[in-house]
């Protein structure tokens, strides 16, 4: 669960949750997302997908938050992107960097229009929160921070 603190309720409206998508409406996505990844893809395993919409624009948000199931090591995975005609295009691509996790946490509908995906990173050291929205009409991280570090 997560909470938002403001000074008053005002600032949000109502909105759907990102979804998590299961079964057959996976495969296309992920189909369609192993072969937009740069430099391939390590495994479909473990693949979260979910779909969300910020400021009328369908998204499909693909994570691998843990980097050992079943003893196995695989790459934590964090992409947002836009289906198109059984396409998947990556909007934005966590490079992975080691230990960082991140983890989509949900979304903020504002009254004013703006929507914003909220999320946490974890590594070792520390964890912060980054805040992606739409910024001329593309999909843009809009704050990096917070949290706390050891």
């Amino acid at each position: 669960m997560s909470a938002v603190a403001a000074s008053s309720t005002n600032f949000f409206s109502d909105s759907p949750p990102p979804q998590l998508l299961h079964d057959a409406a996976t495969t296309p996505v992920l189909k369609a997302f192993a072969a937009a990844v740069p430099g391939g893809l390590d495994s479909l395993s473990n693949l979260k997908i979910f779909s969300l919409r910020l400021e009328g624009q369908d998204l499909a948000l693909v994570q691998r938050t843990y980097a050992e199931p079943a003893g196995k090591s695989l790459k934590l995975i964090f992409a947002i992107g836009a289906m198109d005609e059984g396409q998947f295009h990556i909007l934005h691509w966590k490079q992975n960097t080691g230990d960082e996790d991140e983890v989509m946490l949900g979304t903020v509908h504002l009254t004013s229009g703006r929507d914003f995906l909220i999320t946490t990173v974890i590594d070792p050291e520390g964890q912060w929160f980054r805040v992606y929205g739409i910024r001329q009409g593309k999909l843009a991280m809009v704050y990096s921070g917070g949290g706390s570090s050891c």
